[in-house]
């Protein structure tokens, strides 16, 4: 998937939740206000959107993984992991399909190849693909809250 364009509709605007010791492995940012995000590439647009309540985790994997990709840094790094958590609900990517978009837009955003398919092959685990979709209530409540369309090109 090659992007070609992307435009971020509303400033990204999430708070960090209360930072407790134990939450030092487990971030989670909360959305502050409605968010919309639409990519162009060359199998068509997608359009990403939250509202605000919308929560995530500003990048899975912990704090060991942060050199290879920041937790929650720039707009740049967060667009793609926005888009990833979103696509993880599955409402039109596939898995794999997820995982490319995240690849990339990361590509897209300059990352390091390195870097890009560290993340890639991390996401691409028989452990990831069985976080793929919603396991529980809490889950489909957050997915309530947001969604991704795709018009084919």
């Amino acid at each position: 998937m090659k992007i070609i364009k992307v435009e971020v509709k509303h400033p990204i605007d999430f708070t960090k939740s209360p930072n407790k010791w134990y939450q030092f492995f487990r971030r989670w940012y909360i959305a502050n206000t409605d968010g919309e995000i639409i990519i162009y590439t060359d199998v068509g647009v997608f359009h990403v959107t939250w509202k605000k309540g919308f929560g995530l985790d500003g990048r899975s994997g912990g704090i060991f993984v942060d050199p290879i990709f920041p937790n929650w840094g720039t707009d740049e790094e967060k667009i793609p992991v926005i888009v990833h958590d979103i696509c993880f609900f599955f409402f039109v990517l596939s898995f794999q399909m997820s995982n490319e978009m995240l690849r990339s837009l990361m590509e897209f955003y300059g990352t390091a190849q390195w870097r890009c398919n560290a993340v890639y092959f991390g996401v691409s685990t028989p452990i990831a693909y069985n976080e793929f979709g919603c396991k529980n209530a809490k889950e489909m409540t957050n997915k309530s809250l947001c969604n991704m369309t795709w018009d084919v090109k």
